[in-house]
């Protein structure tokens, strides 16, 4: 749940933790948890499936980009999980064959709006780097 200091090979690095996602239920970040302690998740309803999460938190997920290494992007992941039935059925672990839909990829601007609403915060660039260029073209002349 919460965010921690991990050791890499060359560096420090932060792994941010559940509590960033808004919205996320605190059953749900444990159950994912859980989860990943048996093996590593291979997709976006693998995680659903075994995590037994409901379309609440799922959404909550893809909402913060944390389907990302799963998906491809933020878009690719709301398809997926939408598509993803989260009650107890009986074909629930029956597999599904059917071509993946082809979405475009949000803009840096799209993603930095999502990342802000999502968690408070943003691992891509300052806001105001995507309007220097602009702010440069307006900029007065030096006297």
């Amino acid at each position: 749940m919460d965010c921690t200091l991990e050791t890499g090979t060359d560096a420090l690095a932060v792994r941010l933790g559940f509590l960033l996602v808004q919205g996320l239920s605190k059953t749900g970040a444990e159950r994912i948890v859980a989860a990943r302690r048996d093996r590593l998740f291979d997709s976006v309803e693998d995680l659903a499936r075994r995590a037994e999460l409901n379309r609440h938190d799922l959404k909550c997920l893809a909402a913060a980009g944390a389907f990302e290494a799963l998906s491809g992007h933020r878009r690719h992941a709301f398809w997926q999980v939408a598509g993803i039935e989260t009650g107890a059925h009986i074909l629930r672990d029956a597999p599904v064959a059917e071509t993946p839909a082809i979405l475009p990829r949000p803009t840096e601007g799209e993603n930095l709006v999502a990342d802000y609403a999502s968690t408070g915060l943003t691992l891509g660039r300052h806001p105001l780097a995507l309007l220097r260029r602009t702010c440069r073209a307006c900029a007065l002349p030096r006297w």
